[in-house]
């Protein structure tokens, strides 16, 4: 298995948000989560999760001043983590350890200093050891979540009968498209002419040496399949009309100034579901493990022995009661 590259670039961004803002800080005026916490926020089995341990995830995920939902949906995740760690084998499951020091690395690299990332640890009475079983916590919770989505399997007939429900909303006029993402005209100008002025580089090289987007330039530039109507009209009004193969000149959008590069335009009339079968099973098999998904969590729980802090109990029962209403 393989780190999510896109995984540790969101948490360093979030991180540096946090930072910027102070939050969650040795001294702030404003408890966490709005209630003092104690050492232990929750226990599952003979695993006791820390207050440190809520803090760092909250820092992960972004969290300004954490609301009660916030608060309780980071503790939802720490606590899903610990549950499964006993079933690990079971599932077969596993991360290694060369993956989360991968991951460590990337969020250390996204501090000025090492000593900005120690004191970042330290205001939260965290270390090393717990941001390694953060992320550990975290791949392991994707791992387990795309395993119960895989494990549904449906015959072609529900196959073709979901795609002819759901014609229109797949079937559009659609791209196969890379992009450059960068954050001003001037940088998007710079290097549509670089690539004018060396014709041996290649897009992909803009990609690596221009791009601000961390996930697609892990991928090249590769946005996939993009449907008209999703990114914007002026994305659309360029990527249905450039040349195939061409740099396309700066597109202004709502994420920047992108450079595209269309490789196969698709009109709706020429798809079938051959084209969109693989959507058409990995959405069949979101909303049947939507279904499953809460009572599957709530039983490995129950199996685990859940106990959670006095102090987060009633916003962690808020949280599970305003879920199971958005899921219905």
């Amino acid at each position: 298995m393989t780190v999510s590259r896109g995984f540790t670039a969101a948490a360093a961004a979030c991180i540096l948000a946090v930072l910027a803002s102070g939050a969650i800080a040795a001294g702030a005026t404003t408890p966490p989560c709005g209630v003092p916490l104690p050492d232990v926020v929750a226990k599952v089995g003979d695993h006791a999760i820390s207050r440190a341990d809520l803090l760092l995830r909250l820092s992960l995920g972004g969290a300004g001043t954490p609301s009660h939902s916030g608060c309780a949906a980071m503790l939802e995740k720490a606590v899903r983590a610990a549950a499964l760690r006993p079933e690990l084998a079971e599932y077969r499951i596993e991360v290694s350890a060369s993956e989360v020091e991968d991951a460590v690395e990337k969020v250390r690299a996204s501090f000025p200093s090492d000593g900005a990332f120690r004191d970042f640890l330290a205001a939260r009475g965290a270390d090393l050891s717990l941001l390694r079983l953060v992320i550990e916590d975290g791949l392991l919770l994707k791992k387990i979540e795309e395993r119960q989505l895989r494990s549904w399997v449906f015959g072609d007939d529900l196959i073709d009968e979901y795609f002819d429900q759901h014609r229109g909303e797949l079937v559009k006029d659609r791209v196969r498209v890379r992009h450059v993402l960068l954050k001003t005209q001037e940088d998007a100008e710079r290097a549509l002419a670089e690539s004018r002025g060396e014709p041996h580089r290649s897009f992909r090289d803009l990609v690596s040496i221009y791009s601000v987007d961390p996930e697609t330039r892990e991928r090249d530039g590769d946005l996939g399949w993009v449907r008209r109507g999703t990114r914007g009209d002026a994305f659309d009004r360029t990527a249905f009309s450039a040349p195939i193969g061409a740099i396309s000149s700066p597109v202004k959008t709502s994420l920047g100034y992108e450079l595209l590069l269309v490789e196969v335009r698709q009109p709706a009339a020429e798809q079938t579901l051959d084209d969109h079968r693989d959507e058409v099973v990995r959405l069949m098999q979101e909303e049947e493990w939507a279904v499953q998904r809460e009572e599957w969590w709530d039983d490995l729980k129950q199996k685990a022995h859940l106990w959670i802090a006095p102090e987060l109990a009633e916003q962690a029962q808020t949280s599970e009661e305003q879920h199971a209403e958005h899921e219905l």
